[in-house]
């Protein structure tokens, strides 16, 4: 007996989407064949064909049983760009990497507690004022106070291992 996975069209269309490619390109694949009439309702999705999906589009395989699609963006209040340009939609890939050193960060800092480490003592917060915090930086780091691009080839030379 096969066993079927009833996935919302509106939950199908945006895990499609996140694959990147289209419904024509993604039916030539064998797993896949039917993928038009899963999006009319015709036919449901075999459990590993589900499973499939899921894993093509780097979301957990219980996000296809929601009725609609989650938001899955990361958090992220300050992403830098190119030229400021605004980040949309991030690459499941970025994804995943952010959310391995969220989980990392999350098992170190249980680790630190359990184990008695002291919390790092940081120069700043998100309530200082940048100008006040720049001298303090620049003397922990030991460098003088440069404008934006002596400080940028600065900080490439002082990464630069050769």
């Amino acid at each position: 007996m096969t066993v079927r996975v009833d996935i919302a069209a509106s939950t199908l269309r945006w895990a499609l989407q996140r694959i990147g490619v289209t419904v024509e390109e993604l039916a030539q694949k064998s797993d896949f064949r039917l993928v038009r009439q899963w999006l009319e309702g015709e036919v449901s999705p075999t459990l590993r064909q589900a499973q499939h999906l899921a894993s093509l589009a780097c979301i957990p395989f219980g996000y296809l049983l929601l009725d609609d699609p989650t938001d899955d963006q990361p958090d992220f209040p300050d992403f830098r760009t190119v030229d400021s340009k605004k980040v949309t939609e991030f690459s499941p890939e970025l994804k995943e990497t952010i959310y391995a050193c969220e989980r990392r960060l999350g098992w170190y800092a249980e680790f630190a507690r359990a184990e008695g480490i002291e919390p790092h003592v940081s120069v700043a917060n998100g309530h200082y004022v940048i100008t006040r915090t720049m001298p303090c930086v620049h003397y922990f780091l030991s460098s003088p106070m440069l404008d934006g691009s002596q400080a940028g080839r600065l900080l490439v030379e002082r990464m630069c291992w050769n």
